[in-house]
């Protein structure tokens, strides 16, 4: 494995072993570096103390993220590193432990993580380190809690929605006792912040495998915690996880037949009030009739804009509609590159008041008249022919009665 690793990152094992301590690869950079891919975040764990690394390694920089867990992040040669103390913990509160100890040895820190696969370690002189089985787990491609499931999740009850997110992200599937202990206690995640819910949630709904991630989920019964009151989940497509709204709104039409429970846990968890909007306008419109029409495709880009009308015809498409024939017809306005706003209109509202339309609301209507014209016919976008139409009967009485 070191043939896969960066020289640099080398060297801070010979450091450690130099100076008498031992330093151990971790966590997801060493399930990464077996799943030979490239490590984006490198984790270490040492028997060596905070202020004993900071002494080690003289030229790097150093900054103490987590104090209350010893926490170091080095900036070493042009890399980023975590290094972390072996520790001990106890006396937790659903979430965090309430006493850390360090000087422990190796299979102690190992032994108080979430689950076998990442529970390995790695270091050149001794090479995997695996208490728990956890390499034979990352090749079957299971997930299981190390020791007794119920008492890992207790310790943390967040394990729950990261166990899920692990499963789905990599296409692993659980331990039976593992699966087990998830469904008896989602009810747990009362304990868990809703702001620490969403954070987790949202990685499942918009990562690598979303569809498997809310599968198990449902599998699990965190999905009914998540959506209280909900129905049996409906079958669409979630294969958007680039767009968490369009996610959202197609769960909430998944799970619930009442409008008013869909906003409810709009409203329960911590949502941007972005992201609520993006929600509610395609709650509100799911039951708009998607016409074909030249004039009626321009109007609603021109109403919602190409952002949510774009979310609006994946959703009507996940949703079960077929939208060929609008899509097509969509693709040939697109093409004309047509004014979609008031602001694109060959005249102003300056325009109008020097042909005699007195400034005030009328100036207003004329533009929005005009705008519909242009939506119409959009080869009336031309300053001449616009103020023929507020001028020339029967357009121009409408202002001037």
């Amino acid at each position: 494995m070191e043939n896969l690793m960066p020289q640099e990152v080398l060297e801070l094992f010979d450091l450690y072993n130099k100076n008498n301590f031992k330093l151990y690869l971790v966590g997801g950079s060493l399930r990464d570096l077996l799943s030979e891919r490239q490590i984006m975040d490198y984790d270490f764990t040492t028997d060596a103390l905070p202020s004993e690394t900071k002494s080690i390694l003289k030229e790097a920089k150093i900054i103490d993220i987590g104090k209350e867990f010893g926490t170091l992040k080095i900036f070493y040669k042009g890399f980023e590193f975590e290094i972390t103390p072996f520790r001990k913990e106890s006396q937790y509160d659903h979430r965090k432990p309430g006493k850390v100890s360090f000087g422990i040895r190796l299979k102690e820190d190992l032994e108080r993580r979430d689950f076998t696969i990442n529970a390995l370690a790695w270091s050149p002189r001794e090479n995997m380190v695996d208490y728990f089985n956890g390499k034979e787990d990352l090749d079957r491609r299971i997930i299981r809690a190390i020791g007794d499931p119920k008492k890992r999740f207790k310790e943390d009850v967040l394990r729950l929605l990261r166990g899920v997110r692990f499963a789905a992200k990599e296409g692993f599937s659980f331990e039976k006792n593992t699966f087990l202990a998830i469904k008896e206690m989602s009810g747990d995640l009362k304990y868990i912040s809703r702001e620490r819910i969403l954070e987790e949630f949202t990685k499942i709904i918009t990562g690598e495998n979303p569809a498997k991630g809310i599968r198990l989920l449902e599998e699990t019964d965190i999905l009914k915690f998540l959506f209280p009151r909900s129905s049996k989940l409906k079958r669409y497509t979630f294969n958007h996880p680039e767009d968490l709204s369009l996610q959202l709104t197609l769960l909430l039409e998944a799970l619930y037949k009442d409008v008013q429970l869909q906003k409810e846990h709009l409203y329960r968890y911590p949502y941007s009030k972005e992201l609520r909007r993006q929600v509610l306008f395609l709650l509100e419109h799911k039951r708009d009739v998607l016409l074909d029409q030249p004039y009626f495709i321009r109007k609603n880009r021109a109403e919602f804009g190409n952002e949510n009308m774009e979310r609006f015809i994946r959703f009507k498409e996940n949703t079960g509609e077929n939208l060929s024939l609008y899509k097509k017809s969509l693709q040939d306005v697109l093409k004309e590159k047509p004014c979609l706003s008031i602001k694109n209109l060959a005249v102003s509202g300056k325009d109008l008041i020097n042909i005699g339309i007195p400034p005030g609301p009328l100036i207003g209507k004329s533009l929005e008249f005009l705008f519909d014209e242009v939506l119409k016919d959009p080869s009336k976008n031309k300053k001449e022919i616009l103020l023929r139409l507020v001028t020339t009967p029967p357009y121009n009485q409408r202002f001037f009665e």
